[in-house]
């Protein structure tokens, strides 16, 4: 098989010098770019199929050659530009060298920002779409591969041809290649992806519950996963293994045999909002609390049993853990209230700064949930603010707005429909998740391993049928962002409450408030705020 590697012509944003990798950002060919492709392809061979990514400066250079032979071109995902993460729209940098030193140096795993690729993503993509030319096509074909540069070299290195890199709009021809370096390559990858396993497989041995243990092996294959990276797997881990112990309390227990709906909630300080809080919760028809008591200093445990207690209905059991935070850590508490509480029922996975809202009783809306077949609720977590200064909140009543017209969406792999945007895009230019799965039936099989994600995945993947009024600067949260931000143990070292102070530190009066954008929160409605 004869394959022809062809690199699109000059784009604008390679006049420009920026790394472009997105398609809602990428640049178009220039007019010397459309020049370049057009005199290339006059010296093309005859050729049988052409393939390329997706992006719209290769499908340019594709169409170019394309319409002048009468072919038809098949886009394929795999060949698309490096995801090069946080660097997209970005000149090169001494960091991204870094990130490229550390790959050609041998380090498969080491990514170009949080959500960008890793030599390894990059090579088994590419070893997948190279398996399929040789499955799809006759020997005797001549395969035009239409793709960017750097990923051209990666699938030159894969079959050991030799090259230079590939020009803007130049095309190189290699005749009767060898696949078999192809094979040598996917044992390789194996080789890592094995050795990988073995490793997340013998910290997984140190979970004491030997069921939780047999669940866990799953994440363990799944070791490219972004979501469930080595160090996500220490800590849900370390929370597997933290004791939970429960309180004594004046008020009434849960019955565990009885098959109600049951809250989850891991809280630290609970004495501002906990009464709006319940009262909400109890408003909602839910009956039965679990709360995890970590290491508050205030007096939430005697506001919780003072207010508790005149609440017709509720039942509520409190659990102490003295273990240092962690998203994670606190991922697998809530698991382990899960598997205490048995199978077969509905969880509700709240914050004690978060408000679960659908139109109806709880138990209406699982009724119609149940009749749907769904086995999780995914909602949509909606910032809640009042007027004033982020940090001059002195009445939760003042926190009555909320944003109408700035969610945005994106496809994600392990989270289907992944929502960010609102003020705090709006506000302080963080692109946070902002789905979650609050509402979970338990079989035993579900596990939850991130604050916006479980396992299996495919739970994820369901439409947006509630809302989460989140509460995000309520009274005297000044001093707790500070603690919060000084501790480092929050999502990527406490970035988003850094991120406050350094906004409130530029301006002391910052508000989240947007003539534009905010409503009130008695105005909201689910149909206005998901983007279509």
């Amino acid at each position: 098989m004869n394959l022809i590697f062809m690199r699109h012509g000059e784009a604008m944003d390679n006049t420009r010098e920026i790394l472009s990798s997105q398609e809602i950002q990428c640049s178009i060919l220039t007019e010397n770019g459309r020049r370049q492709v057009i005199e290339s392809a006059k010296s093309l061979p005859k050729i049988d199929k052409i393939y390329t990514s997706p992006l719209i400066r290769t499908l340019q250079t594709a169409k170019e050659v394309a319409d002048n032979r009468n072919l038809n071109v098949e886009i394929d995902n795999r060949i698309r530009e490096i995801n090069w993460g946080k660097f997209n729209g970005k000149e090169n940098s001494s960091e991204l060298d870094e990130v490229r030193e550390r790959q050609v140096a041998g380090d498969f795993f080491i990514r170009f920002g949080q959500y960008g690729d890793s030599k390894y993503s990059i090579e088994s993509r590419l070893c997948d779409f190279l398996t399929d030319i040789k499955k799809n096509n006759f020997k005797n074909n001549t395969i035009l591969i239409v793709s960017h540069g750097t990923i051209i070299s990666f699938m030159r290195r894969i079959l050991e041809l030799k090259s230079s890199h590939a020009k803007k709009g130049k095309f190189e021809v290699f005749n009767d290649v060898d696949f078999q370096f192809l094979d040598k390559h996917k044992n390789l990858l194996s080789d890592i992806s094995n050795f990988e396993v073995s490793k997340r497989l013998e910290e997984i041995r140190k979970i004491k519950n030997s069921e939780t243990r047999y669940k866990y092996v799953n994440i363990a294959k799944d070791y490219n996963n972004i979501e469930f990276n080595n160090e996500t797997l220490k800590y849900l881990i370390l929370g597997l293994n933290d004791k939970l112990s429960k309180v004594e309390n004046i008020l009434k227990p849960i019955n565990k045999s009885k098959k109600e709906i049951i809250l989850v909630c891991v809280f630290n300080n609970f004495s501002e909002f906990f009464e709006k809080w319940i009262r909400h919760y109890a408003n909602l028809g839910v009956k039965n609390f679990v709360l995890v008591n970590n290491n508050s200093d205030d007096d939430s445990v005697k506001k919780i049993n003072e207010i508790t207690k005149n609440i017709k209905d509720i039942k509520l059991d409190l659990y102490n853990i003295e273990a240092t935070y962690n998203c994670f850590r606190a991922c697998s508490w809530r698991q382990q209230v899960l598997d205490i509480y048995g199978i077969n029922r509905w969880y509700l996975n709240v914050d004690s700064d978060e408000l679960f809202h659908v139109d109806e009783k709880i138990e209406e809306y699982i009724d119609s949930i149940n009749k749907d077949g769904h086995k999780s609720v995914k909602a949509i977590m909606i910032d809640v603010y009042s007027k004033k200064p982020i940090f001059e909140n002195k009445n939760i009543s003042d926190m009555e707005f909320v944003d109408s017209n700035t969610y945005k969406t994106e496809i994600n792999p392990f989270y289907g429909l992944r929502i960010y945007g609102g003020p705090r895009e709006r506000v302080f230019g963080l692109k946070s998740s902002l789905q979650k799965i609050p509402l979970l039936y338990y079989t035993g099989n579900e596990l939850i391993v991130n604050y916006h994600f479980v396992f299996p995945k495919e739970l994820n993947f369901v439409n947006i049928s509630s809302a989460i009024f989140h509460y995000k600067f309520l009274p005297n949260s000044l001093s707790l962002y500070k603690n919060m931000a000084k501790s480092g143990v929050y999502w990527q070292d406490s970035k988003e409450y850094k991120k406050y102070l350094s906004a409130y530190e530029d301006d002391a009066k910052l508000s989240m408030f947007s003539k534009d954008s905010s409503i009130r929160i008695e105005d909201f409605r689910l149909s206005d705020i998901i983007p279509e």
